[in-house]
């Protein structure tokens, strides 16, 4: 939640900026940039920390092992979707 926050911050602090080059607000790319952000933390971070652990345990293994492979492989789609 703290980093919606932050990004909430960021962007009302920088809107100035923003429309004084560009001439125009756009509140669709305020919020959809939050919902980003909420979406990332819930998602995207979880998914990465568990390849890093798994990944981790597993450096004596050979590479692409089973598990190692499905972890990578949903991780991947996590990330692209």
């Amino acid at each position: 939640m703290i980093s919606v926050a932050i990004t909430a911050a960021v962007m009302l602090g920088t809107w100035p900026v923003v429309a004084s080059i560009f001439g125009r607000l756009s509140l669709e790319t305020f919020w959809l940039n939050l919902i980003m952000v909420f979406l990332l933390g819930l998602l995207v971070l979880p998914s990465c920390l568990i390849s890093l652990f798994i990944s981790a345990i597993s450096l004596g293994n050979p590479p692409f092992d089973l598990l190692g492979n499905s972890i990578f492989s949903l991780t991947e789609l996590v990330v692209q979707g």
